[in-house]
């Protein structure tokens, strides 16, 4: 048999209940969805979907890279931005380039368009299937990953209306 809590008693509860804890509200805690993506956390990115893996776009030190686009060794990501992609290396994107539009915030381009739904040419990546295709807070980071590359690259453009 449960009792209710006579009515001074449970209104004190009540009062303590709702009025937390006295104190500040951490400030790192108010912005976690903020952190932005770096080379390291887009690495981990492409490692979880074995896009670096010599079956796909590896080094090429045990099979030619898919299409040619090497993510393999570090500072690949240098040839994003402007990079075309490279005849005969049987990519079905040659006249999709580049990889990453120079300027563009936020990032835009073959390399980008190519993570999405629509492809535009060839299939859509990663394409390790029993794995599945890159998370919402996933694409979010790369795209800022990308977007930080675009935009040291020059240019300053933005595809958002000018808002930076």
């Amino acid at each position: 048999m449960t009792r209710a809590v006579p009515g001074a008693a449970g209104a004190v509860l009540l009062a303590v209940a709702l009025g937390g804890c006295p104190g500040e509200i951490d400030p790192s805690l108010l912005n976690m969805n903020t952190k932005q993506c770096g080379q390291s956390d887009a690495d981990a990115i492409f490692n979880k979907y074995l896009c670096n893996q010599a079956a796909c776009h590896g080094d090429g030190s045990m099979s030619a890279p898919a299409a040619g686009f090497k993510m393999a060794p570090s500072g690949w990501q240098s040839s994003l931005v402007g990079g075309q992609p490279v005849a005969g290396q049987g990519s079905m994107c040659m006249a999709n380039g580049p990889y990453l539009d120079p300027g563009s915030n936020p990032a835009t381009g073959l390399f980008m368009k190519k993570l999405t739904t629509s492809p535009g040419c060839g299939v859509r990546m990663p394409q390790v299937t029993s794995i599945g295709y890159l998370t919402s807070a996933e694409m979010t980071c790369v795209t800022q990953w990308a977007t930080a590359l675009t935009m040291a690259a020059g240019g300053g453009s933005s595809t958002d209306g000018g808002a930076k």
